[in-house]
C-alpha cells in the first residue's frame, strides 16, 4: 500500500493515505449537479488514486519481470512507498466525470429502503459501492493499454519534471479518448487541455 502525500518527499509511512489539499470538484459537463456523488468521490479520492497508481505499477513490474528487462525504472516502481498525489489529480477526475457521466441516477432514491437505514444512506453507499466497483473496472481494462501503465508510472516517477508532466499529458489524453469526453463534456474543460492525438 501506498502513502499518498502532498508532497513527494513526505515519508509517511501511514496505511491510511492522508494528504492537506482541497480537490476541486467541478460541474464536467451539462447536469453534473449530482453534489453526493461527487462528496463520495472526493471522500474516496485517496483510496482511488493509490488504487490508480498500484494497478499499473504492479503490471509494470510484472511485464518488466516477464521480459526480464531489469529496467531501473521498473526497480524504482517496485520500491515506490509515497507518491504526490496532484501527478494524478486531473486523470483523476477525468475517471470520476466519465463514471459520473455513465451513471448518474440524479439522485434518486430507493423507495423500498428498509429501516435502520435511511434514504440518504442507502444512497450513499449506493453510490460508494458503485464508484469503487467501477473504478476498479476500469483499472482492470487500462492496465491491458502499455500507455496508461507507463504514463502511470513515469508521471509518480518523474513528479515535477518535463518527463513526468508529459507522462502526465499523456495519460489525460488517453483517458479523455478512453471515454469520449470530447463528445459529452464542455469544450473549455478537459477535453480541450488534453486533446487526444489523431492517427
Amino acid at each position: 500500500m501506498f502513502a499518498v502525500t502532498r508532497h513527494r518527499r513526505d515519508v509517511t509511512g501511514a496505511r491510511v493515505a492522508r494528504w492537506g489539499g482541497y480537490v476541486i470538484v467541478d460541474r464536467i459537463f451539462p447536469h453534473d449537479d449530482n453534489a453526493l456523488l461527487k462528496r463520495v468521490q472526493h471522500e474516496r479520492y485517496a483510496s482511488s488514486v493509490e488504487q490508480m497508481c498500484r494497478v499499473a505499477r504492479d503490471a509494470f513490474v510484472r511485464a518488466d519481470a516477464i521480459l526480464q528487462s531489469g529496467l531501473l525504472i521498473a526497480e524504482k516502481a517496485r520500491l515506490l512507498q509515497t507518491f504526490d498525489h496532484r501527478v494524478m489529480q486531473d486523470a483523476h477526475d477525468i475517471l470520476a466525470a466519465a463514471y459520473r457521466y455513465a451513471n448518474d441516477d440524479g439522485g434518486q432514491y430507493d423507495l423500498f429502503v428498509a429501516p435502520p437505514c435511511t434514504a440518504e444512506e442507502d444512497l450513499r453507499r449506493r453510490y460508494t459501492t458503485g464508484w469503487s466497483r467501477w473504478l476498479t473496472e476500469q483499472l482492470a481494462a487500462l492496465a491491458n493499454y502499455p500507455e496508461f501503465v507507463r504514463s502511470v508510472v513515469e508521471c509518480v516517477l518523474f513528479a515535477d519534471s518535463v518527463m513526468g508532466r508529459a507522462a502526465e499529458h499523456t495519460l489525460c489524453s488517453l483517458l479523455v479518448l478512453f471515454h469520449g469526453l470530447e463528445d459529452w463534456a464542455f469544450r473549455d474543460g478537459y477535453a480541450r487541455v488534453y486533446v487526444p492525438a489523431r492517427a
